[in-house]
């Protein structure tokens, strides 16, 4: 068992998310997705974060409690 899946299986219910830093662009606020956003998923597509916590960089939003994103 990998790492990830050992932290999500111990953390149960809470949900947490992995991100690499190389692929963050500071500063990051964790914040309500507005209208329309959303971010590329891991073999998910679009993931819509309007009304959801999102955290967000620079480059816009890149990850929330229950998907993780294609670019981080």
């Amino acid at each position: 068992m990998d790492a990830l899946n050992l932290v999500s299986l111990r953390q149960q219910p809470c949900r947490s998310g992995l991100y690499d830093l190389d692929h963050v662009r500071p500063p990051v606020l964790l914040r309500r997705g507005g209208p329309g956003e959303g971010y590329e998923g891991i073999r998910k597509g679009l993931v819509g974060v309007e009304g959801r916590p999102v955290l967000v960089d620079a480059e816009g939003p890149f990850g929330n409690p229950t998907s993780d994103s294609a670019r981080t």
